[in-house]
């Protein structure tokens, strides 16, 4: 038996070592299962442990726990205490929380500390008063989960972590009539750390009397040490209606801000906001600027996006943006760097996509520019501002309040405005505008840029000295700024009956944008001449268009293409150049009251070298038809006056010719007296003259060179009572004179005929009328002797040696040469006629002489003047 005992033993004791192993395991852990009970029992159970954390939590606020409630979850293993109806004394305030629950997880049970406890059912009513609100009892509530954790001896305290769901939140303003504002599912989460530092949240849904008002949830991070925090909020749909009580500083005009959803972030360091990310949407609110005299504007949608840094003292606007409910879109956009400096430096952006006209008109402040406002009321209406940008950098001086544009842009188009404008010669013209406008403004209100196009449809034009409004299809004005100078790429105007005229080229600018000088390229085609005359500039190539106004009543102008060039160094524009052309018919020119008119004018005036030149292709002058035509002008501009000159190719009766020349003042002083003429003949004229182009032009002041042929002419009233029939003349005629030569049959006989009428040296510049000398030559060959006697008695010859023609038969042929010269610019008398004939007789028969009777074959020379007869 020892021997059997002394072999078990060394197998016992490692036996005995495993069990006191197993029972120090087991110990420690009944210990540990044990010591929550105990610490339970130590707490006073259940609802001494609830009691407990909850004051922690509170910063050691009063609380009172009565039932308690254990809610297990397996197989996690979570439990969690619930106690109902529980008292929390904040000061002299009692709050009664509906719910209390503290969760435990395995890890936290062990520590005795709740991984969560929620405040669930509470019903927050708190009174937004700046200098009370945190003596009330929601307001003790909240100070108390933000307060940091403290230890009685002023030391940070152990973390707390708290969270209330499921709540109501009322914010009231003071007084019975204070506004309401409310929220209801509200959770809130509070997690402050020993150190003072926090992490929270909160989320809840708007009640409104409407209904829900949407979602807000703010999550912050922050050390209530330093005051330092980030915030980021989250809206869906948040009604934004009755909020500016509850938000001190908030912008009047936002107070109907709609609904909004997005999200904003938030941060502060030592309560000073340093940094701010905003994106936000608003749908179906307004925007009510009437305090500052603006309107209300009611909107769809309104967007922003911003960030602001305060270190860099940059803020930035990258968009912001409002459609109207009336389709009007507003954008804004904007750039502000310095924010800490003196001077801040700005950039601004803003643009639209249309605005009504009449709608501006409806929103203008009131006592902002009356007179301005009704002016433009008066001249535009309808219609919209189209697609505007307006641009604008800067800085702003604290110091002085100033800001100081450095540069401005604008950009703006105009659709359908109805548009009654006039001024002076232009009286009003009316129609549809559309166009579009830029504009840049530099340091100092400088213009650098500046280009607009605006047009004119469907509308009239009514002119100073104008019967009648002139319908218009389009007026159209296109220029643009550069530099020193207004390019002027198109100002015209197209008339309903297809008439246009243009005007295009470059105003130079001075001081003060005062016009220097300007050089135009002038257009217009199949327009009316008189229509012309009145839409011209009065100020441009001023002397020409009173000529064409006053001188040409009648025409139209097919094709016309001017050059001007034009300076403004005096107290009226001065031309300094002119070329081009000019392309009209059937026209009308009246050079003067007692000159005759040029009348179905075509032709064609080129202006070159400071020369003018028409080109006539068709024509009439008092019934004469025009051939061909050249009208000069020298010089076109610097004349004083200008001369003019004509070439002239005409045809048609020798009457009308004479007409022409009566009303020239070619009619009288050339021996003979043209009015007294009655004619009638085929003429074929060549007409020079030279005369000042002024706008009262006197006969007296032309000088003309009249050459051309007579065919099959008749004339009757001829000096020494002569006419002549069967004309054929070769015509010469000017102010020094008056050629006529050819044949005719004067008196009956067929004669060569030269008529020759000169000035006399000291009358040779003299006007119309003036003395002068002229010579009648008249020759005929193989004549009747009868009718040549009869014709000699009617010049004054009546007979020789004591016989009288008219006793005498005479029978045979003679040859005549007739030679009378006499004065020219009065009424002559016989007296005057210094009158010659020599008369050669053959084969004649005479009967009824003296003493023989007759004679047969008689064949003599005869030579008769006032001083003596001679026969051989």
């Amino acid at each position: 038996m020892p021997q059997e005992e002394t072999s078990q033993n060394p197998a016992g004791k490692p036996r005995r070592r495993w069990r006191y192993v197993l029972g120090a395991v087991l110990l420690l852990l009944a210990a540990t299962i044990a010591s929550p009970f105990i610490y339970l029992s130590q707490a006073g159970g259940l609802a001494g442990v609830l009691q407990t954390q909850l004051s922690n939590r509170l910063g050691g606020a009063p609380v009172a726990v009565s039932d308690v409630g254990v809610e297990l979850r397996l197989p996690s293993m979570f439990f969690t205490l619930v106690a109902h109806d529980v008292e929390i004394s904040l000061d002299d305030n009692l709050i009664k929380v509906p719910q209390v629950s503290a969760e435990f997880s395995p890890q936290s049970l062990l520590k005795v500390e709740p991984s969560e406890l929620a405040l669930s059912g509470l019903d927050v009513d708190l009174t937004v008063d700046r200098d009370g609100w945190q003596q009330s009892r929601a307001g003790g509530l909240l100070a108390a989960m933000a307060a940091a954790p403290r230890d009685d001896g002023g030391r940070a305290g152990t973390p707390r972590q708290l969270r209330i769901d499921n709540a109501r939140l009322t914010l009231r303003q003071p007084g019975a009539d204070g506004a309401v504002l409310r929220f209801g599912d509200v959770e809130l989460s509070m997690a402050v750390a020993a150190d003072g530092t926090f992490v929270g949240s909160l989320e809840g849904q708007r009640q409104t009397q409407s209904g829900a008002g949407g979602v807000i949830a703010l999550t912050a991070i922050g050390d209530f040490a330093s005051r330092d925090m980030r915030l980021d909020i989250v809206s869906e749909s948040f009604s934004a209606a009755a909020l500016m009580p509850f938000i001190p500083g908030l912008p009047p005009a936002l107070a109907e801000a709609g609904r909004l959803s997005g999200n904003a972030s938030l941060v502060v360091t030592e309560a000073r906001l340093q940094a701010a990310d905003i994106d936000m949407v608003s749908i179906g609110g307004s925007i009510d600027m009437a305090p500052v005299g603006l309107p209300r504007l009611d909107y769809d949608t309104a967007s922003m996006m911003m960030a602001y840094q305060r270190e860099t003292g940059r803020l930035s606007l990258a968009q912001g943006e409002v459609t109207l409910a009336d389709g009007r879109i507003i954008a804004l956009s904007a750039d502000v760097d310095g924010l800490n400096d003196e001077v801040v430096q700005l950039a601004v952006r803003f643009r639209g996509n249309k605005w009504p006209v009449n709608e501006i008109y409806s929103d203008w402040p009131d006592g902002v520019a009356a007179e301005a406002r009704a002016g433009l009321m008066e001249r535009f209406a309808g219609g919209n501002l189209t697609d505007f940008n307006i641009e604008v950098a800067g800085g702003f001086d604290r110091r002085t309040a100033r800001l100081e544009v450095v540069s401005l842009d604008l950009r703006s188009g105009i659709r359908d405005v109805l548009v009654e404008v006039g001024a002076q010669q232009y009286e009003r013209l009316t129609g549809i505008a559309d166009g579009a406008l830029q504009l840049r403004l530099g340091a100092g209100g400088v213009v650098e840029t500046l280009s607009f196009s605006a047009g004119v449809a469907a509308g009239s034009l009514e002119l100073a000295n104008y019967p009648a409004a002139l319908p218009l299809n389009r007026f159209q004005v296109t220029a643009s700024l550069q530099g020193d100078n207004m390019l002027i790429d198109d100002v015209s105007l197209v008339l309903a009956d297809g008439g246009t005229v243009g005007v295009s080229g470059v105003l130079e600018l001075g001081t003060g944008w005062k016009v220097a000088g300007a050089d135009f390229q002038i257009r217009a085609g199949s327009i009316d001449l008189g229509r012309l005359h009145a839409i011209w500039p009065e100020w441009m190539i001023r002397k020409t268009r009173s000529w064409v106004g006053s001188k040409m009543p009648q025409g139209r102008i097919e094709d016309l293409g001017l050059n001007a060039v034009t300076r403004f160094d005096g107290e009226r524009p001065r031309i300094t150049g002119l070329e081009g052309s000019i392309t009209l018919s059937d026209a009308r020119l009246e050079l003067g009251r007692r000159i005759p008119a040029f009348t179905n004018l075509d032709g064609r005036l080129t202006i070159t070298e400071n020369r003018g030149e028409i080109i006539l292709t068709e024509g009439r002058v008092e019934g004469l038809d025009l051939a061909t035509g050249r009208i000069g002008i020298h010089p076109v501009i610097g004349g004083k006056p200008p001369l003019g000159s004509t070439d002239l190719k005409l045809t048609g009766d020798i009457g009308n010719a004479i007409l022409v020349a009566t009303r020239l003042g070619m009619a009288k002083g050339n021996g003979i007296d043209l009015t007294q003429l009655d004619a009638s003949g085929k003429a074929e004229l060549t007409v020079k003259t030279a005369f000042p182009i002024r706008r009262k032009l006197q006969p007296d002041e032309i000088d003309f060179d009249v050459t051309g042929t007579v065919s099959n002419g008749t004339f009757t009233g001829l000096p020494l009572q002569a006419d002549a029939r069967e004309a054929e003349f070769r015509i010469a005629a000017s102010r020094q004179g008056l050629d006529v030569r050819g044949d005719a049959r004067i008196f009956g006989i067929p004669s060569k005929v030269a008529f020759v009428s000169r000035k006399t040296d000291d009358t040779a510049g003299a006007v119309a009328g003036s003395g002068g000398r002229a010579t009648l030559d008249l020759v005929t060959a193989g004549s009747d002797l009868e009718t040549v006697a009869r014709v000699a008695t009617q010049l004054g010859v009546t007979g020789f040696a004591g016989v009288k023609l008219s006793d005498l038969r005479l029978d045979g042929i003679a040859d005549v040469t007739v030679k009378a010269a006499f004065p020219t610019g009065r009424k002559l008398a016989r007296a005057d006629v210094d009158l010659k004939t020599d008369i050669v007789v053959q084969k004649a028969s005479i009967d009824g002489l003296p003493i023989v009777q007759s004679a047969r074959d008689v064949e003599f020379v005869g030579h008769f003047s006032d001083a003596m007869n001679e026969i051989s």
